[in-house]
């Protein structure tokens, strides 16, 4: 009777140790297709500035000036010309997905000083500025009576190009203000726009054509927040 209770007790201390083991696995490593979501990063380097030598520990093609990196800590050889010798050097950073890294080098006093700087916030707010501008300029040239400027705004709303989303009952009515200032081209363009168009819409379009009042910025906001 004993030996059956000491079998029993070390049968059930080996089921206790086996699903304690299955408790504290790590959890399972993320699909192939799963990584390949994340958007990589991006680092750069001008010409007739530091050239990359080696990222991670893998040489670099000489011809190149930006590489795609995973997210995480990189390790970036570059030599700089300096006193007329390459002085090589490396440092670490931390990438993070779709962002856009710029490596500099400054050569100050005798000394060496080099950092990766995140430019994708500048980045898009260049891009969005000029964004802003260009439409500034379409919007100021429609409102001053450029039919052939009017129908290229009907045109992103007809079709949902960016920077505005698809919207017929707006195209109607800039196709509409585009005939009113003489662009005979848009008269064809509006006809066959109405014809795949509610009535309903189409007298909506016509409203607002005729309430519509010359003004840029309300153009411009028509499509793009203030940057």
């Amino acid at each position: 009777m004993i030996k059956v209770r000491s079998k029993l007790r070390f049968v059930a201390v080996a089921l206790l140790a086996a699903m304690t083991a299955c408790a504290s696995e790590p959890p399972a490593a993320p699909k192939a297709e799963d990584a390949g979501d994340v958007q990589p990063a991006v680092l750069i380097w001008p010409w007739g500035g530091p050239n990359v030598t080696a990222i991670d520990g893998q040489p670099i093609d000489g011809q190149k000036h930006s590489a795609k990196l995973d997210p995480g800590t990189h390790k970036i050889e570059f030599s700089f010309p300096i006193a007329g010798t390459q002085a090589q050097l490396s440092l670490r950073f931390w990438a993070e997905a779709g962002h856009k890294y710029q490596l500099v080098v400054d050569a100050r006093d005798g000394r060496l000083f080099a950092n990766v700087r995140d430019i994708t916030a500048r980045r898009i707010a260049r891009d969005r500025e000029l964004e802003h501008n260009t439409w500034r300029s379409v919007c100021r040239r429609a409102v001053d009576g450029d039919g052939q400027q009017r129908s290229a705004i009907a045109k992103h709303y007809r079709h949902g190009w960016p920077p505005f989303s698809q919207d017929l009952v707006q195209a109607y009515k800039w196709y509409s203000l585009a005939v009113q200032a003489g662009y005979r081209a848009a008269s064809d363009q509006r006809r066959s726009l109405a014809a795949a168009m509610a009535e309903e819409d189409v007298y909506r379009g016509s409203r607002l054509a005729n309430a519509w009042q010359p003004d840029v910025n309300a153009c411009v906001n028509e499509a793009l927040p203030a940057p």
